[in-house]
């Protein structure tokens, strides 16, 4: 164990303090221990195996106890809660230690790389009686609120089609680790950038069943799994989205994120970060500047939310990410895989 720093006061969900654990350090780690700083009236404890980074976040947050084994901290510390923040093939069995232990939990996307073991954490979520959130940022985005407005509303008819692009070089450059090249820790680009998948799902609903192309385009000795897939998703209500996935391009700054959704009515399109377009059949364009103040915001609206949920509370306007809906993400990225190494059209159950 390393040792502790700061204050010793207790959190309580009921009042939405809580003894937070964060399990790994790395950038998303050190993003959500600053988020939780920010915050205040909570106190933090950190796990990360590896000793160099462990320090190195510490000094920012100032933690009151660290941990080289997350193990151990959960036996030691009896927290409310705990944010899973390690490579995404470590989520499942890390998750379903920390609900045993008692704590709520929110565990970043993906929420595996297994429908199996994603499974397997709704399943301890339940046993314990604690909450399973996963990290799908996005749904606190505003423009994805703004399109599930237009759609309930039907303002413009039900949405016919759809096109998603994600192009983010930056995922890579970024990283502290290099999990996301390979299968084994990464899961492969499908899962990882399952936040579109899981939008989509808001928007169209049951994925019916999927075609898709992966391939490696950028190589090195690095590189072990894909870094681009195109694919293409029918939904139960008969909606197509066509979509592509890349690590290697780059759009500039908020342009790596769109979607363009066709209505019976009209045509919506956004970056989700600039603006909002929306066209209406009978000439009428609205332009819908979204409230995203920078990368902070979204992480505090998303903590905001797992506070809500872990005290008993409904997520207000935001639908957020359970451990099931989450664990459907996880079978169609599966099933996208699939149509890839089959070359076959692949229906989901």
């Amino acid at each position: 164990m390393v040792p502790s720093f700061g204050s010793t006061a207790e959190g309580h969900i009921g009042d939405r303090r809580m003894r937070i654990l964060i399990i790994g350090c790395g950038l998303i780690g050190e993003l959500h221990a600053l988020t939780i700083q920010r915050a205040g009236g909570h106190t933090l404890v950190l796990a990360e195996s590896r000793p160099e980074i462990l320090q190195s976040v510490a000094a920012l947050v100032q933690p009151e106890a660290c941990y080289t084994d997350y193990r151990q901290a959960l036996e030691c510390e009896q927290c409310d809660a705990a944010l899973i923040c390690t490579p995404n093939a470590l989520h499942a069995a890390q998750t379903i230690a920390a609900l045993s232990a008692g704590c709520n939990v929110l565990c970043e996307k993906p929420i595996a790389t297994s429908a199996v073991d994603a499974r397997a954490m709704c399943e301890a979520a339940k046993a314990n009686g604690k909450v399973l959130m996963v990290g799908y940022g996005m749904r606190v985005n505003s423009c994805v609120n703004r399109i599930r407005e237009i759609i309930a509303s039907g303002t413009l008819g039900r949405p016919v089609a759809a096109r998603v692009v994600l192009a983010k070089p930056e995922t890579l450059v970024e990283a502290k680790t290099q999990y996301r090249r390979d299968y084994k820790t990464g899961g492969g680009i499908l899962f990882d950038y399952s936040h579109e998948l899981d939008y989509c799902s808001l928007f169209f609903g049951r994925a019916q069943r999927c075609a898709c192309f992966k391939r490696l385009a950028v190589c090195s000795e690095q590189e072990t799994c894909d870094d681009c897939a195109d694919f293409i998703i029918q939904y139960e209500s008969g909606l197509c989205a066509v979509c592509h996935f890349d690590y290697i391009q780059s759009y500039g700054q908020g342009r790596g994120r769109w979607i363009g959704i066709t209505f019976e009515h009209g045509f919506v399109e956004t970056d989700f970060v600039s603006e909002m377009k929306i066209w209406n059949n009978n000439g009428d364009v609205t332009v819908y500047c979204p409230h995203n103040p920078g990368r902070w915001w979204s992480l505090e609206k998303q903590f905001e939310l797992f506070c809500s949920v872990a005290a008993g509370e409904d997520g207000g306007e935001y639908v957020w990410a359970t451990g099931e809906s989450s664990a459907e993400i996880a079978a169609l990225a599966e099933a996208l895989y699939r149509a890839a190494d089959t070359g076959e059209i692949v229906s989901l159950p």
